[in-house]
């Protein structure tokens, strides 16, 4: 049903209440007047009777009635009254306008029968006789205390009906005209009531549609100024507060986009209500649109279910590690709790998620490296044991063996040494990674690749192995880089090479510069590698051959140490191999400045 304009609810009632109030009025006005008038003439006619008694009561005790009607007759045409004498059985005795023979007893008249009971009567009705309505005043005549007949006066009172009508016209009309005035000043005054009521309700819709900036006129009536001032200053009060919560709701999501954590809230009923960029990112979710979705609708993931199954059925912290295989490997570890409004009452769950891939693949590399170094420390140290004992249960006759026993137990010292270097090299190397601070210098890496040869020579030409080096621009090469660490990696990477090359090969070491790169490459032309083990070479203790390496006399820490030292200078390293034709490793530092050539 639609709704009425507060103006057309207000207005007709206004004009039903005049058109009642002058309905009201004019019935009151008339029979008013009426009663008025019949009162005025009434008492007149009863003034008129008592002379009339006076008059008539001597020719009455005398029974002189031809006389008495002689005078009647003559005092009804003056004063325009009928006058009638009635006897004591409603006999008419005279009549000022009708022969009394022809007249009906009046016995029963009301005022004659008040008349003869000692009071005035009075009456009004439509008279036969004279065939119009009629006053009637009536007053017992008394001889010697006795009522002997009745006096009766009576006048027309159609005068009074159309004198009644004419006021009833005139009463309506001027009702009419005040009827269309008041209706004019009730539709003004409805119209001054309606109109604020009307810019309020246009104020309310500017603030429904955001606009808080909007104000109220204030009007001059007492009661709409107050609403005005405090319309106005609520719109001022909702502005304030709508403000600081899209600040608390723009304070969250910035909280919760740039959290590495995920964050899951779900109703209920299960449907996700909040999930932030973390949690889509874990999940490979790419639709924004997900608020209001169920979360086996958007996470495919039976773990994380029973997760917030668990946490909406429990008032306790739940906790679970969770392992995502597709379509991304990732281990999550997830605590969950039901979500409670003031009243206690469960409304939903919260699910935070922390992606511990890392830590467990930094745990298990822990544990492996743990284990690595026990083992790679164990057996140098099992053989020196072993070695000495024989020597101690010995007589030390056979110089030979005694001597051969000791180098041995040399030869493993050296190894225990080398791979106790090596750790705290690689240690070292990290602490000063993880602290993002190492000492650099500029310096020429031509030369620092040739002293790195100078070094190594001894043992490539104990496998007759030609080391030949090649600047690709034929030029030197300044760097910005930690000369020891950069020629240790280098040493390493030629070290490796010498390992793994057959006699009377070629070592090639490469200077070369690309995007912004200086690029430090070692070739081999050894038995090269199996692509299934690439991806792991630089990993701590991590061999192909771990029997060869260790007869090499390898500690499985060499590239390693080479990995971190290109990381330590913001680098990297590359190894590319076929088996049967050698490998080539590289290693990549940024040209943090320009660089400086000079003519070799």
């Amino acid at each position: 049903m639609k709704a009425k304009k507060l103006i057309w609810q207000l207005y007709p009632s206004y004009l039903l209440v005049i058109f009642i109030a002058l309905i009201l009025l004019v019935i009151y006005s008339s029979s008013a007047f009426k009663t008025f008038y019949l009162a005025q003439t009434s008492n007149d006619l009863r003034a008129r009777t008592l002379l009339m008694e006076t008059q008539v009561t001597p020719y009455f005790k005398s029974r002189e009635f031809l006389k008495l009607r002689a005078l009647i007759s003559e005092q009804g045409q003056k004063t325009s009254t009928r006058f009638t004498m009635v006897d004591l059985k409603g006999e008419v005795l005279v009549d000022s306008d009708e022969r009394p023979e022809k007249m009906d007893n009046h016995a029963q008249r009301p005022e004659i029968v008040q008349a003869l009971s000692g009071n005035w009567g009075m009456a009004t009705r439509y008279s036969r006789t004279l065939r119009t309505r009629m006053l009637y005043v009536a007053k017992a005549i008394q001889l010697d205390n006795q009522i002997v007949g009745v006096m009766r006066s009576s006048i027309p009172i159609n005068d009074l009906d159309e004198t009644l009508n004419g006021l009833m016209k005139k009463t309506i009309l001027w009702g009419v005209l005040i009827s269309i005035f008041s209706a004019m000043v009730g539709f003004f005054v409805s119209r001054k009531i309606s109109q604020p009521i009307q810019e309020f309700a246009m104020g309310a819709d500017e603030i429904s549609t955001g606009n808080f900036e909007f104000q109220l006129p204030v009007p001059n009536t007492q009661e709409f100024k107050q609403l005005a001032d405090a319309f106005n200053n609520m719109s001022f009060q909702i502005k304030d507060r709508i403000q600081t919560v899209l600040d608390h709701v723009s304070e969250k999501e910035t909280i919760l986009s740039t959290m590495i954590e995920g964050v899951i809230t779900v109703d209920v009923d299960g449907a996700i209500t909040t999930m932030n960029q973390s949690a889509k990112t874990y999940f490979c979710i790419e639709s924004d649109d997900v608020k209001g979705r169920s979360v086996g609708e958007v996470v495919r993931n039976t773990a994380i279910q029973t997760m917030i199954h668990q946490a909406l059925a429990s008032n306790e912290l739940v906790q679970e590690d969770i392992a995502l295989l597709h379509p991304q490997k990732l281990i999550l570890h997830g605590h969950g709790m039901a979500l409670k409004n003031a009243k206690q009452e469960c409304v939903g769950a919260l699910i935070v998620l922390h992606d511990i891939t890392r830590i467990k693949r930094l745990e298990k590399m822990r544990q492996n490296f743990v284990a690595n170094v026990s083992h790679e420390l164990k057996t140098p140290i099992t053989l020196i044991k072993g070695f000495l004992e024989t020597l101690f249960r010995s007589d030390f006759e056979d110089k030979n063996e005694t001597e051969e026993f000791l180098t041995i137990i040399q030869d493993h010292t050296i190894r225990l040494e080398s791979i106790i270097d090596d750790l705290l090299s690689l240690s070292k190397i990290e602490q000063e990674q993880e602290n993002k601070w190492i000492e650099t210098e500029r310096d020429c890496m031509n030369e620092v690749i040739e002293r790195a040869i100078v070094l190594c020579q001894k043992k490539a030409h104990q496998k007759a192995l030609n080391i030949k080096f090649e600047s690709e621009s034929g030029k030197k090469v300044m760097a910005k880089m930690n000369v020891s660490l950069m020629e240790q990696a280098v040493i390493n990477l030629l070290d490796n090479a010498i390992k793994y090359s057959s006699d009377n090969a070629q070592i090639d070491v490469l200077l070369a510069q690309s995007s912004g790169e200086n690029i430090v490459s070692v070739r081999d032309q050894g038995c090269g590698i199996s692509q299934e083990h690439i991806p792991h070479l630089f990993e701590r203790f991590y061999r192909v051959d771990a029997a060869r390496s260790r007869e090499l006399g390898g500690t499985g820490l060499g590239l390693a140490i080479v990995k971190h030292i290109a990381e330590s200078h913001s680098g990297r390293v590359s190894v590319t191999s076929e088996e049967n034709k050698g490998s080539q490793f590289s290693i990549y530092i940024p040209m943090t400045h320009h660089k400086e050539e000079k003519n070799v």
